[in-house]
């Protein structure tokens, strides 16, 4: 039993810190919704664009980046379920003893998780604020497709931040390419709407 405990806390840990270094670290999945600067609990844009209407595509992203968010926060969760699983398991003379250990241990991990992004949220957002950015240009960095998504690197000052960016639903239908200029028209929920600059 105590072979069956140690195996699964060593496959959660050596999960969680695979993924955190792929991802985090070396960065090999890009940056799609600016997951670390987005809040965490959801950003929503302010004025005329918070009543725009919402293009399927947008809608899209922005579900992938709250599941994007959640498994992130398991990630983190696996960690320290593993890590503290791990130690209790030798700390401890029943294997069973360790589960309300790891389990809490996994839930502070995820809530800790949370706190940090929200606390890095509200460093970005304070600097670089959504209304700030619409109107301006943006730099795309992959090729743009009418009905999917892409990324695009905005600067304001001496601000830069990576948006995850889709076509304005008033837009032209067609790609943009890598390396386009667009406008940004307006921001929802951290996805960022555009038109081609002609």
């Amino acid at each position: 039993m105590e072979t069956l405990y140690l195996s699964i806390y060593a496959a959660l840990l050596i999960f969680g810190l695979g993924v955190i270094i792929f991802v985090d670290v070396l960065g090999l999945t890009g940056d799609f919704g600016e997951i670390d600067g987005d809040d965490p609990g959801g950003s929503f844009a302010r004025g005329s664009a918070a009543l725009a209407p919402v293009t399927k595509a947008a809608f899209a992203v922005r579900l992938m980046v709250l599941c994007t968010r959640i498994l992130r926060f398991g990630v983190y969760a696996s960690v320290a379920a593993g890590s503290v699983g791990l130690i209790a398991l030798f700390a401890l003379d029943e294997p069973a003893d360790t589960l309300p250990w790891s389990i809490g241990s996994a839930f502070g991990g995820a809530v800790l998780a949370w706190l940090i992004f929200k606390l890095r949220y509200q460093e970005t957002n304070s600097l670089l604020k959504d209304q700030d950015v619409v109107g301006q240009e943006a730099a795309i960095t992959m090729s743009l497709q009418p009905d999917g998504y892409s990324q695009a690197v905005i600067t304001v000052g001496q601000t830069t931040r990576t948006y995850t960016v889709v076509l304005d639903e008033s837009a032209p239908k067609k790609e943009i390419g890598s390396g386009a200029f667009v406008r940004v028209t307006r921001i929802d929920e951290g996805v960022a709407s555009v038109m081609p600059i002609n």
